[in-house]
């Protein structure tokens, strides 16, 4: 059986599986009260721009971090495909990185008017660096393991 080459299936078939786990992950620390605060929740927070969101907005939540997984994940594979796929888990790593700190640094300054509610505990903020980082360790090894990842010409 031949290896998928197309990057929209690459995303899918790395992105979803490792968001899905990632969300998995999440919910878990947070229903166990170990963090204060998820990403589906975070997703909801901004969308609604309120602290107590409903079950409706919370399912917009979930959806919109499947959704920003699923971009996340096409910036690893696009970063794969033209710098090459030596290092992959590596290179997901730091993509998995930036995207923590995307959150913390600029999305959440889209709160208004004061984003200081939104910002989590310390032991959150951790636990979304570690999380995001094992995912973008997974979305890459998923992509190299079991899809072909062509790489640009130079």
């Amino acid at each position: 059986m031949s290896k998928v080459e197309d990057t929209f299936l690459i995303t899918l078939i790395a992105g979803i599986p490792a968001t899905i786990l990632e969300m998995i992950i999440h919910w878990t620390l947070f229903l166990t009260k170990i963090t204060s605060q998820n990403p589906s929740l975070f997703h909801a927070r901004l969308l609604t721009n309120r602290i107590n969101v409903s079950t409706s907005e919370v399912i917009l939540g979930i959806i919109g971090n499947l959704v920003a997984g699923g971009a996340f994940a096409l910036l690893i594979i696009l970063f794969l495909k033209y710098t090459g796929v030596d290092y992959a888990l590596l290179k997901g790593t730091l993509i998995g990185l930036i995207n923590a700190m995307i959150q913390f640094y600029i999305l959440t300054r889209l709160f208004t008017p004061d984003p200081t509610p939104i910002i989590p505990s310390s032991i959150t903020i951790w636990a979304v660096y570690i999380v995001y980082s094992g995912w973008g360790t997974l979305v890459a090894y998923i992509a190299t393991r079991y899809c072909r990842i062509k790489v640009a010409d130079s």
